[in-house]
This record gives structure tokens, C-alpha cells and sequence, in this order.
């Protein structure tokens, strides 16, 4: 393995020839290692970080694609992100945007991740402490809009899996459930990125005091996620824009259109709240970003 990572970077354009011919011995090589079960003997590095080759969506799609995968979230979040700023990852499953990001934040900030799935935390944990990373607070709870007991689907693609809307399901993972405002989060410039496939606004009506010392949230939006769970993406944008939420949705990856309440995503798209313009602007003065007349 180390004699064709040498070869190749020694060669870019060999690299570039035979790319789909890498994909494929990544595949064989991912598949190899699941059968031998040798996952914490291998990694691979994804912006700055290095992850485990488990048995997950996210894993295998690190091992395959590399900082292709997410790109723009995980740019994006760069550019906002500053030193001493504190992240809440909602959703944060093998820790992906936690670990990548608490380098951005610095001795002074901090990570609140909260990963529902019992075997998908264990993963990220064992992430954490590969990167030796010590400003991560990690949960294994699901959040939502009362503490209690619900059940998380349990997909085999485990980053759609979702948490169904009532207690007492009787299918999928039973998972314990708080509302974020139970959680002492400290007290700082509050970034909230939530990916919970459905379930954000029973997130946010359990964080209604988290989310009025929080500066700005990047969450994913699409009624093919809320429908299921009860709600539309207009219940979910009008409960942020009546608390005083600027709503953006990405034109491009460096341009920002604000959008109303009524606004209906084509499918399912990350956006970006926030509670000051002005705030928006500072931090991201190399975007372009479009207010609504």
C-alpha cells in the first residue's frame, strides 16, 4: 500500500489517469478489511483528521472519496467557524464535523456532540481518541422536545437513520431523548449544526434558550425528511423566522440568497440561519450574500 501511495504522488497525472482504477482497489481494500475485521489497524485522513474504516456510510465513504465527501459543509464551516467559538453538533455521528472542526476553534472553544445510535457513538469515540482530542463533549443521546425514550431507525446507510416523531415505536434502536436546554452548554458564540434527517424541529423546540444565545445554525431542510416525522419544511422555517432567524440558502458554495418562510427546497438542501446580517457579513466577507428587498 505505501509503495503505490509513493508511486502516485510522485506521478499526479498517472494519478489522474487512473482514478477510476483507484476507487475500485479502495473498494476491494475497504471490503478486505471489514472481512478480516482489521478496522483500527488502517485510516484515513479527511481534513486534517484521521478516521477509522468502519462498518458505516460515513466511514466507507471517507475511505472511498476522501475530502471530496461533504466538501462544501465541511468548507463552509471553516469560513464560519473562529477560535473560541462553541459548536453544537447535532447529529454528529462518527464525528466527521466535531473532530474536523475543534482544531478551527482552538484552546477556547469547544464540541457539544450529541450521536443517538449506541454503536455508531462508539465509533466516533473511538475517533476522538485517535485524533487525541480533548475539547469534544460527546453524548449518546438523541434530542428533541421532552426528555424520554424513542426509537432510532436502524439503516443499513446509518447516516439516514432517523427518530420517529412518537415514543414507543416498535421497531429500530431504543435511544434515550433530552431537550438541548437540559444540557450546560458554555457560554460563548454558539454555532449550531444540526443533521437529525427530519427530526430538527422537535431539536429546536426543546433548545428554545439555547437557541437565544446562539449566533447561527447550518441545518439541512426538505419535506422528504419533516414529512415523515410530521411536519412540513414551511412549519420548520417559520418557527426560526418568527424568533427572529435570517434565513440563506446556498446559490453557490461561496453565495448566500436570503429566503422567507414559504420558501420550498426542490429536494433536501442545507441552509444557514442567523440571528445578526451584520455578524453574517463579518465572517464571511469573501461570500457574496443576497438579502430579500
Amino acid at each position: 500500500m505505501r509503495r503505490t501511495l509513493r508511486y502516485y504522488a510522485s506521478r499526479p497525472r498517472e494519478l489522474w489517469r487512473n482514478r477510476h482504477k483507484i476507487r475500485l482497489w479502495r473498494r476491494l481494500t475497504y471490503w478486505a478489511i471489514q472481512q478480516f475485521g482489521v478496522q483500527e489497524k488502517f485510516t484515513a485522513s479527511y481534513y486534517g483528521a484521521r478516521f477509522y474504516p468502519f462498518p458505516s456510510s460515513l466511514s466507507k465513504a471517507i475511505w472511498l472519496f476522501g475530502e471530496q465527501f461533504r466538501r462544501q459543509d465541511m468548507l463552509f464551516l471553516r469560513d464560519l467557524l473562529r477560535p473560541g467559538d462553541i459548536l453544537l453538533d447535532v447529529g454528529a455521528n462518527i464525528g466527521t464535523h466535531s473532530i474536523c472542526l475543534a482544531p478551527v476553534l482552538g484552546e477556547e472553544g469547544a464540541v457539544y456532540s450529541f450521536e443517538p445510535h449506541p454503536r455508531i457513538f462508539g465509533y466516533f469515540q473511538k475517533n476522538i481518541q485517535l485524533n487525541q482530542i480533548r475539547s469534544i463533549y460527546a453524548y449518546n443521546v438523541a434530542l428533541g422536545h421532552q426528555n424520554g425514550i424513542a426509537n432510532l431507525s436502524d439503516d443499513v446507510l446509518d447516516d439516514r437513520n432517523w427518530l420517529h416523531a412518537s415514543v414507543g415505536k416498535d421497531s429500530g434502536v431504543e435511544v434515550p431523548v433530552h431537550t438541548l436546554d437540559a444540557f450546560p452548554i458554555r457560554v460563548g458564540n454558539r454555532i449550531i449544526k444540526v443533521d437529525v434527517e427530519g427530526y430538527e424541529l422537535y431539536v429546536f423546540r426543546g433548545a428554545e434558550q439555547t437557541l437565544e444565545a446562539t449566533q447561527f445554525i447550518y441545518l439541512e431542510i426538505g419535506d422528504r425528511h419533516t414529512l415523515r416525522c410530521g411536519y412540513t419544511t414551511h412549519e420548520l422555517l417559520d418557527f426560526l423566522k418568527k424568533r427572529g432567524w435570517r434565513l440563506f440558502r446556498f446559490q453557490s458554495p461561496s453565495d448566500l440568497a436570503e429566503i422567507d418562510a414559504k420558501y420550498t427546497p426542490p429536494d433536501v438542501e442545507n441552509i444557514v440561519a442567523a440571528r445578526d446580517v451584520a455578524q453574517l457579513h463579518a465572517r464571511l466577507n469573501q461570500y457574496r450574500i443576497r438579502l430579500l428587498k
